[in-house]
């Protein structure tokens, strides 16, 4: 097990890359991940040598007041 202080600190900066490249991307600024992205990105962190596959879909936004009518969803690509 991870200590806790160090644990929510380490995939930080692969979630950040991946969320600006979304941004880029897409061009819509609210994005969110999947939890299997969570998952996959946690372990591999400590070593992250190899690549990440994740898909970009535009998605609705569900809530009414929000001034973004759409989302960008980030999953995981299983190869």
């Amino acid at each position: 097990m991870y200590p806790l202080s160090g644990l929510q600190e380490v995939p930080a900066p692969a979630l950040k890359e991946i969320q600006k490249f979304a941004m880029k991307e897409i061009g819509i600024l609210n994005v969110c991940f999947d939890t299997k992205l969570n998952k996959a990105i946690w372990p591999k962190e400590q070593g992250l040598s190899r690549s990440v596959y994740v898909w970009l879909s535009r998605k609705c936004n569900m809530n009414k007041e929000s001034p973004n009518k759409l989302h960008t969803l980030i999953n995981y690509c299983y190869f």
